[in-house]
Protein backbone atom coordinates (compact mmCIF):
# COMPACT_ATOMS: atom_id res chain seq x y z
CA UNK A 1 0.00 0.00 0.00
CA UNK A 2 0.87 3.31 -0.17
CA UNK A 3 2.01 5.24 3.37
CA UNK A 4 2.41 8.91 4.17
CA UNK A 5 3.71 11.20 6.88
CA UNK A 6 2.12 14.87 7.77
CA UNK A 7 4.81 17.32 8.29
CA UNK A 8 3.54 20.56 8.48
CA UNK A 9 -0.33 21.14 9.53
CA UNK A 10 -2.28 24.25 8.83
CA UNK A 11 -5.47 24.70 10.39
CA UNK A 12 -6.76 27.72 8.84
CA UNK A 13 -8.24 26.86 4.79
CA UNK A 14 -8.87 29.79 2.72
CA UNK A 15 -8.29 27.59 -0.87
CA UNK A 16 -12.09 26.71 -2.43
CA UNK A 17 -14.03 23.93 -1.96
CA UNK A 18 -13.51 21.18 -5.11
CA UNK A 19 -16.10 18.39 -5.86
CA UNK A 20 -13.36 17.12 -8.90
CA UNK A 21 -11.96 13.66 -7.73
CA UNK A 22 -9.74 11.73 -9.69
CA UNK A 23 -10.88 8.41 -7.13
CA UNK A 24 -14.79 8.62 -9.12
CA UNK A 25 -13.29 6.61 -12.06
CA UNK A 26 -15.38 4.91 -14.15
CA UNK A 27 -15.00 1.90 -12.80
CA UNK A 28 -16.66 3.35 -9.13
CA UNK A 29 -19.18 5.41 -10.67
CA UNK A 30 -20.33 1.97 -12.90
CA UNK A 31 -20.40 0.35 -9.27
CA UNK A 32 -22.42 3.17 -7.42
CA UNK A 33 -25.14 3.47 -10.27
CA UNK A 34 -25.44 -0.07 -11.74
CA UNK A 35 -28.77 -1.05 -8.99
CA UNK A 36 -29.91 2.68 -9.82
CA UNK A 37 -30.23 1.29 -13.54
CA UNK A 38 -31.91 -1.46 -13.12
CA UNK A 39 -35.03 0.33 -11.08
CA UNK A 40 -34.79 3.03 -14.07
CA UNK A 41 -32.54 1.48 -17.27
CA UNK A 42 -33.74 4.52 -19.36
CA UNK A 43 -31.92 7.17 -16.99
CA UNK A 44 -29.61 10.11 -18.72
CA UNK A 45 -26.61 11.16 -17.90
CA UNK A 46 -28.50 14.65 -16.41
CA UNK A 47 -29.76 12.39 -13.91
CA UNK A 48 -26.68 10.27 -13.68
CA UNK A 49 -25.20 13.33 -12.45
CA UNK A 50 -27.89 14.74 -9.90
CA UNK A 51 -27.63 11.13 -8.13
CA UNK A 52 -24.24 11.11 -7.94
CA UNK A 53 -24.18 14.52 -6.04
CA UNK A 54 -25.26 12.70 -2.82
CA UNK A 55 -21.57 11.49 -3.00
CA UNK A 56 -20.19 14.51 -3.25
CA UNK A 57 -18.44 14.01 -6.98
CA UNK A 58 -18.87 15.95 -9.94
CA UNK A 59 -17.52 14.12 -12.58
CA UNK A 60 -17.76 14.91 -16.21
CA UNK A 61 -19.79 14.19 -18.97
CA UNK A 62 -17.90 11.24 -20.87
CA UNK A 63 -17.06 9.35 -17.59
CA UNK A 64 -20.69 9.15 -17.02
CA UNK A 65 -21.59 7.81 -20.27
CA UNK A 66 -18.39 5.59 -19.86
CA UNK A 67 -19.58 4.33 -16.65
CA UNK A 68 -23.21 4.20 -17.60
CA UNK A 69 -22.44 2.28 -20.88
CA UNK A 70 -20.32 -0.14 -18.48
CA UNK A 71 -23.16 -0.73 -16.15
CA UNK A 72 -25.48 -1.81 -18.64
CA UNK A 73 -23.07 -4.11 -19.97
CA UNK A 74 -23.15 -5.74 -16.61
CA UNK A 75 -26.77 -5.69 -16.09
CA UNK A 76 -27.86 -6.62 -19.92
CA UNK A 77 -24.81 -8.99 -20.54
CA UNK A 78 -22.23 -8.43 -23.47
CA UNK A 79 -23.10 -8.06 -26.83
CA UNK A 80 -20.24 -10.72 -27.89
CA UNK A 81 -21.24 -13.04 -24.91
CA UNK A 82 -25.10 -12.93 -25.80
CA UNK A 83 -24.11 -13.52 -30.17
CA UNK A 84 -21.98 -16.52 -29.17
CA UNK A 85 -24.63 -18.34 -27.57
CA UNK A 86 -26.86 -18.74 -30.11
CA UNK A 87 -26.10 -22.13 -30.99
CA UNK A 88 -27.08 -23.20 -27.53
CA UNK A 89 -30.11 -20.56 -27.42
CA UNK A 90 -31.40 -22.40 -31.26
CA UNK A 91 -31.13 -25.89 -29.71
CA UNK A 92 -33.64 -24.77 -26.67
CA UNK A 93 -36.32 -22.82 -29.13
CA UNK A 94 -35.97 -26.24 -31.00
CA UNK A 95 -36.40 -28.43 -28.15
CA UNK A 96 -39.18 -26.70 -26.41
CA UNK A 97 -41.36 -25.25 -29.63
CA UNK A 98 -42.41 -27.91 -31.67
CA UNK A 99 -42.59 -26.80 -36.11
CA UNK A 100 -40.57 -24.06 -35.26
CA UNK A 101 -37.50 -22.56 -37.68
CA UNK A 102 -34.34 -21.48 -36.72
CA UNK A 103 -31.18 -21.13 -38.90
CA UNK A 104 -27.85 -19.38 -38.08
CA UNK A 105 -26.05 -17.93 -40.57
CA UNK A 106 -22.22 -16.24 -39.68
CA UNK A 107 -19.97 -14.96 -42.17
CA UNK A 108 -16.25 -15.13 -41.09
CA UNK A 109 -13.56 -12.73 -42.94
CA UNK A 110 -10.63 -14.79 -42.53
CA UNK A 111 -8.65 -11.64 -44.18
CA UNK A 112 -8.82 -9.40 -40.82
CA UNK A 113 -5.87 -10.14 -38.83
CA UNK A 114 -5.99 -6.05 -37.56
CA UNK A 115 -7.23 -6.28 -33.87
CA UNK A 116 -10.35 -4.01 -33.78
CA UNK A 117 -13.47 -3.07 -30.98
CA UNK A 118 -16.43 -5.28 -32.23
CA UNK A 119 -19.78 -3.13 -33.74
CA UNK A 120 -22.74 -5.05 -33.75
CA UNK A 121 -24.90 -3.20 -35.86
CA UNK A 122 -28.08 -5.40 -37.24
CA UNK A 123 -31.76 -4.79 -38.21
CA UNK A 124 -34.85 -6.59 -36.72
CA UNK A 125 -36.67 -8.23 -39.67
CA UNK A 126 -40.05 -9.16 -38.58
CA UNK A 127 -43.37 -10.63 -40.29
CA UNK A 128 -46.67 -10.02 -37.93
CA UNK A 129 -50.07 -11.87 -38.40
CA UNK A 130 -53.18 -11.76 -36.28
CA UNK A 131 -55.16 -14.28 -34.03
CA UNK A 132 -58.36 -14.66 -34.05
CA UNK A 133 -58.66 -11.76 -31.72
CA UNK A 134 -57.07 -9.68 -34.13
CA UNK A 135 -54.54 -9.28 -32.05
CA UNK A 136 -50.52 -9.42 -33.09
CA UNK A 137 -49.01 -12.39 -33.44
CA UNK A 138 -45.40 -12.69 -34.28
CA UNK A 139 -44.83 -15.02 -37.01
CA UNK A 140 -41.03 -14.54 -37.57
CA UNK A 141 -38.33 -12.51 -37.33
CA UNK A 142 -34.21 -12.19 -38.08
CA UNK A 143 -31.46 -10.36 -37.24
CA UNK A 144 -30.00 -9.27 -39.87
CA UNK A 145 -26.64 -6.97 -40.26
CA UNK A 146 -28.61 -4.97 -43.09
CA UNK A 147 -31.86 -4.20 -44.54
CA UNK A 148 -31.20 -5.38 -48.23
CA UNK A 149 -32.37 -7.83 -51.01
CA UNK A 150 -29.54 -10.74 -49.98
CA UNK A 151 -31.48 -9.85 -46.44
CA UNK A 152 -34.82 -10.32 -47.25
CA UNK A 153 -33.80 -13.09 -49.27
CA UNK A 154 -32.64 -15.15 -46.16
CA UNK A 155 -35.66 -14.11 -44.31
CA UNK A 156 -38.45 -14.98 -46.87
CA UNK A 157 -36.64 -18.42 -47.78
CA UNK A 158 -36.64 -19.56 -44.12
CA UNK A 159 -40.45 -18.17 -43.61
CA UNK A 160 -41.59 -20.04 -47.12
CA UNK A 161 -39.74 -23.19 -45.67
CA UNK A 162 -42.51 -22.81 -42.47
CA UNK A 163 -45.06 -21.60 -43.96
CA UNK A 164 -44.68 -24.92 -46.62
CA UNK A 165 -46.22 -27.22 -43.95
CA UNK A 166 -49.66 -25.75 -43.57
CA UNK A 167 -51.89 -26.78 -45.92
CA UNK A 168 -53.77 -23.63 -47.15
CA UNK A 169 -55.02 -23.50 -50.57
CA UNK A 170 -55.37 -19.44 -50.83
CA UNK A 171 -52.62 -16.74 -51.82
CA UNK A 172 -50.30 -15.90 -48.87
CA UNK A 173 -50.89 -11.89 -48.51
CA UNK A 174 -48.08 -9.61 -47.22
CA UNK A 175 -48.66 -5.61 -46.46
CA UNK A 176 -45.02 -4.24 -46.04
CA UNK A 177 -43.54 -0.89 -46.06
CA UNK A 178 -41.67 -1.80 -48.99
CA UNK A 179 -38.48 -1.04 -48.08
CA UNK A 180 -35.42 -1.51 -50.40
CA UNK A 181 -35.22 -5.39 -52.28
CA UNK A 182 -38.63 -6.12 -50.30
CA UNK A 183 -41.40 -6.80 -53.06
CA UNK A 184 -38.71 -7.93 -55.50
CA UNK A 185 -37.84 -10.61 -53.26
CA UNK A 186 -41.05 -11.51 -52.15
CA UNK A 187 -42.09 -12.15 -56.04
CA UNK A 188 -38.89 -13.96 -56.17
CA UNK A 189 -39.38 -16.55 -53.85
CA UNK A 190 -43.11 -16.45 -52.66
CA UNK A 191 -44.58 -16.22 -56.31
CA UNK A 192 -47.76 -16.98 -55.65
CA UNK A 193 -48.15 -14.10 -52.52
CA UNK A 194 -50.20 -11.20 -53.37
CA UNK A 195 -48.60 -7.95 -52.33
CA UNK A 196 -50.49 -4.69 -50.79
CA UNK A 197 -49.88 -1.40 -49.85
CA UNK A 198 -50.77 0.54 -46.52
CA UNK A 199 -53.66 2.82 -47.65
CA UNK A 200 -52.57 5.23 -45.06
CA UNK A 201 -49.59 5.44 -47.27
CA UNK A 202 -51.23 5.76 -50.57
CA UNK A 203 -53.69 8.56 -49.33
CA UNK A 204 -50.83 10.31 -48.17
CA UNK A 205 -48.80 10.17 -51.39
CA UNK A 206 -51.44 10.75 -53.59
CA UNK A 207 -52.45 13.51 -51.82
CA UNK A 208 -49.19 14.55 -52.20
CA UNK A 209 -48.64 14.49 -55.61
CA UNK A 210 -52.25 15.08 -57.06
CA UNK A 211 -53.66 17.14 -54.73
CA UNK A 212 -57.56 17.26 -54.96
CA UNK A 213 -57.70 14.84 -57.53
CA UNK A 214 -60.85 11.99 -56.46
CA UNK A 215 -59.29 8.61 -55.11
CA UNK A 216 -60.70 5.71 -57.47
CA UNK A 217 -61.66 2.07 -56.56
CA UNK A 218 -59.47 -0.65 -57.91
CA UNK A 219 -60.59 -4.08 -59.33
CA UNK A 220 -59.22 -6.54 -56.02
CA UNK A 221 -58.94 -10.40 -56.29
CA UNK A 222 -61.83 -11.96 -55.00
CA UNK A 223 -60.17 -14.59 -53.36
CA UNK A 224 -58.53 -11.92 -50.53
CA UNK A 225 -60.67 -11.79 -48.17
CA UNK A 226 -59.01 -9.03 -45.67
CA UNK A 227 -60.59 -6.26 -44.84
CA UNK A 228 -57.48 -4.70 -43.34
CA UNK A 229 -56.37 -1.83 -45.74
CA UNK A 230 -53.68 -0.10 -42.87
CA UNK A 231 -50.37 -1.11 -42.05
CA UNK A 232 -51.01 -0.67 -38.02
CA UNK A 233 -50.15 -4.52 -37.02
CA UNK A 234 -45.95 -3.17 -38.38
CA UNK A 235 -46.50 0.05 -36.34
CA UNK A 236 -47.54 -1.36 -33.31
CA UNK A 237 -45.22 -4.03 -33.58
CA UNK A 238 -42.36 -2.19 -34.25
CA UNK A 239 -43.93 0.58 -31.24
CA UNK A 240 -43.88 -2.91 -28.83
CA UNK A 241 -40.01 -4.01 -29.64
CA UNK A 242 -38.83 -0.82 -28.46
CA UNK A 243 -35.85 -0.41 -26.98
CA UNK A 244 -35.27 -4.15 -27.01
CA UNK A 245 -33.37 -3.48 -30.76
CA UNK A 246 -30.55 -1.83 -28.78
CA UNK A 247 -30.22 -4.85 -26.77
CA UNK A 248 -28.09 -8.06 -26.96
CA UNK A 249 -29.22 -10.14 -29.05
CA UNK A 250 -30.30 -13.24 -26.82
CA UNK A 251 -32.22 -10.44 -25.01
CA UNK A 252 -33.61 -9.17 -28.08
CA UNK A 253 -35.08 -12.14 -29.19
CA UNK A 254 -36.28 -13.67 -26.00
CA UNK A 255 -38.00 -10.58 -25.29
Amino acid sequence: GVTFQIKTYVPNHTCVRSDATKEASVEWIAGKIENVLRENPGMKPRGIKNELKKYGVNPQYMQIYRARKKAMGSIEGCHAESFGRLPYYAKIVLANNERSVVTLQCDVDESESIPHAPVFKRFFLAAIGLDGNNGLFPVAFAIAESECKESWGFFFENLSIMLSGFSYDKPWTFMSDRQKGLVETINEIVPNAVNRRCARHIYANFRGQFAGAALKRHAFDERLKNDHVTNNISESFNHWVGDLRSKPVLTLVDG
